[in-house]
């Protein structure tokens, strides 16, 4: 019967149907179901999404051969009865996304119960004695609602002789919990817990026993607003990914001993001034720094050999980083936002770098020499108000994106006719900039964006750039022409208003959107077939 979604009631009878092994009302309307002693046989019973069930029945009790009760998505079951202690031979009970509030204290009982599904998501309440689960084979605990634990959380898991047996035993999800104010006993999953997520727990205000997860390889704190410190993390060296963001009160957490760690991400965290040493981090691949606007430098930061994507953005505090050149794995560079770098020592050595930002980095005057990334595809300095210069770009033969937007300094660029990925091309707002050498020969190029750059007064021959499909030249009070534009099949938008210097165009019967040229309007052209 399932996905009958109008039906309402089932039969009294239902309940005399001795032979019955299977009933599957998922996502019907029914609001109660009629069971009795006579469904001696029964060992499914799945109500999935029944949304208008609002309550299970004592004499569920008597399905003695019961093996699955699947109530996923019952939003209107507040409740259930303690008779569902007598279920001995149950093995799965799915609550996921359902309304139930409390456990019975009679699920102690269930000594073949191994999958608690979604059992504490909503819940206010957990039975402090659970240890006649024997066999749980719980991977995931949610605690969304509880505001407490019972005394040693431990006893959900499994006996150790089963321990070594088991290769992905827990993860614990206190995500959007208001009311939780302390998860006790974490130090007794030593040897258990994989993954601890704690996410919006505005009350709790500290991990008591974290140092003991000595197996935990994920942890991630979010939104934790009351926590100030997290020590002993020293002690948790099979971590492999650490990840705290929006922890607002956060000054201090005191050692990072895991020699694993693999993504380090501090997110947010408006009150730390330092982090731990990072010299040890030697498999350390990924680590973001965020908005954390108190933070002052990135020590050891210069060992991390195995660095291969590095992000740091909006930490106004830090005014320079150790030399960059021994970071021979790093693809990716973003220096953004940071506000008080005045330059980037080394950064012309990390030939395997593909991407570099280091928008709205306003102290910075120069860079390197970026003649030896050969690698880098990416190349952004939006923003950069002093920047002057970007010496060694003519040999960037791998290029595909330059964005130099905003940098009001330069007023030249290398020839460009060597970039032949190159296929878009901004430097909107670069005021000074005088002309584009080499433009012509950049036959990849598909976007080009020169907005406001009011010292242009010509661009060379654009005929040969048969791929351009953007033209965005506004602003540009002294550009003269543009040469070449008639033959640019591929263009689809013009937008040249505001060049007051033009005073005429080749036939632009071709492009699909024209803008406005100082005081002569242009009228739009149908799009090509």
């Amino acid at each position: 019967m399932r996905y009958c979604r109008g039906l309402r009631k089932l039969p009294k009878q239902l309940g005399s149907l001795e032979a019955l092994t299977e009933l599957l009302i998922d996502e019907t309307s029914i609001d109660e179901i009629p069971i009795s002693k006579g469904m001696k046989k029964l060992e499914i019973l799945s109500a999935n999404g029944c949304r208008c069930l609002n309550g299970i029945p004592e004499s569920v009790g008597s399905l003695t051969k019961l093996k699955r009760l699947l109530l996923a998505d019952c939003r209107a079951l507040t409740k259930l009865p303690d008779s569902i202690g007598q279920l001995s031979s149950l093995v799965e009970l799915n609550l996921e996304r359902c309304g139930v509030t409390r456990l019975p204290r009679t699920l102690g009982n269930l000594d073949k119960l191994e999958v608690l599904a979604g059992a504490c998501a909503s819940m206010w309440e957990v039975p402090a004695d659970l240890r006649g689960l024997s066999n749980l084979r719980m991977e995931r605990l949610h605690l969304r609602m509880v505001k407490s634990t019972p005394a040693d959380i431990s006893r959900f898991s499994h006996p150790q002789k089963e321990l070594s047996r088991s290769k992905n035993l827990w993860r614990i999800d206190a995500s959007d919990n208001r009311q939780l104010v302390e998860i006790q006993g974490l130090n007794n999953l030593c040897k258990r817990l994989k993954t601890l997520k704690i996410e919006a727990c505005e009350k709790l205000s500290q991990l008591s026993g974290i140092g003991e997860l000595k197996s935990l390889l994920v942890l991630n704190i979010r939104r934790c607003t009351s926590i100030e410190r997290l020590p002993y993390l020293s002690k948790l060296r099979r971590l492999t990914s650490l990840k705290i963001e929006a922890c607002e009160k956060l000054y201090a957490f005191e050692g990072l001993g895991s020699e694993s760690l693999d993504k380090l991400v501090i997110e947010d965290c408006k009150a730390i001034e330092s982090l731990p040493d990072l010299s040890r981090l030697q498999k350390l691949r990924k680590l973001e720094v965020k908005a954390c606007e108190k933070l002052r430098q990135l020590d050891g930061l210069e060992e991390l050999k195995s660095l291969e994507k590095l992000d740091i953005i909006g930490c106004n505090a830090i005014e320079s980083l150790p030399d960059l050149s021994r970071l021979q794995k790093l693809r990716c560079l973003k220096l953004k936002a940071c506000e008080k770098v005045r330059q980037l020592d080394g950064l012309g050595q990390l030939e395997s770098l593909v991407k570099l930002d280091v928008g709205g980095c306003k102290a910075i005057e120069s860079l390197p020499n970026l003649s030896r990334l050969q690698r880098l595809r990416e190349l952004k300095t939006e923003g950069c108000k002093k920047l002057r210069q970007l010496d060694g770009l003519e040999e960037l033969k791998s290029l595909e994106v330059l964005d130099i937007r905003g940098c009001k300094a330069i007023e030249s660029l290398p020839d460009l006719s060597r970039l032949q990925r190159l296929g878009e091309l901004k430097t909107e707002g670069c005021k000074k900039l005088r002309q584009l050498d080499g433009l012509e020969e950049l036959k990849e190029l598909q976007v080009l964006d020169i907005r406001g750059c009011k010292a242009i007064e010509s661009l060379p021959d654009l005929s040969r750039l048969q791929r351009l499909r953007e033209l965005k030249t506004e602003g540009c009070e002294k550009l003269r022409q543009l040469d070449g534009l008639e033959e640019l099949e591929e263009l689809q938008v013009l937008d040249i208003s505001g060049c007051k210097a033009i005073e005429s165009l080749p036939d632009l019967s071709r492009p699909h959107i024209l803008g406005y040229c100082g005081k002569r309007p242009v009228v739009s052209s149908s799009p090509r077939k």
